[in-house]
């Protein structure tokens, strides 16, 4: 073999460790950003669905709206946001087929797991977001707290 032949060998083999080590790292960096999301208060694993396909992420509930984060992305900032005022929730029901589709999709894990539609005269189309019935319950309890604006708001 001669000195070509090492050079392209060598040239390989670091293309190969850098895609490996990219591969990991986009991954390390993406169990470092869904731990640090859900250690914060207000938040819990959610699945948004975006063209026909459920999206891992992490929901915060913030004083003014719930953002969604999506687990695998270097964007900082929050992929989705409803806005409490005028926000409406509905749980789907359990043999409707996105329920049906987010059980099957997660295993074991995603057992007890709602969809659950949000609508508003702000939004262009309803979301969908799935997620455990437990904070399924949880936001439908901070959007209830706002009370009906108008009724009982001191407002200026």
């Amino acid at each position: 073999m001669n000195h070509h032949g090492f050079w392209l060998i060598g040239v390989c083999a670091a293309l190969a460790g850098l895609a490996l080590f990219g591969t990991l790292g986009i991954r390390m960096a993406s169990r470092v950003r869904r731990r640090q999301l859900r250690r914060t208060l207000g938040a819990f694993p959610a699945l948004l669905l975006r063209d026909g396909v459920w999206h891992e992420g992490t929901a915060h509930t913030r004083p003014d709206a719930i953002h969604w984060y999506k687990d695998a992305s270097v964007r900082p900032g929050s992929c989705l946001r409803l806005g409490r005022r005028r926000l409406d929730m509905q749980r789907l029901a359990p043999e409707s087929a996105l329920t049906r589709s987010v059980r099957d999709s997660g295993g074991p894990e995603r057992h007890g797991w709602v969809v659950v539609r949000f609508s508003s005269p702000d939004l262009v189309y309803d979301e969908f977001l799935a997620m455990d019935f437990a904070a399924s319950a949880g936001v439908c309890a901070w959007i209830e707290a706002l009370g009906v604006v108008g009724l009982g708001d001191w407002r200026e």
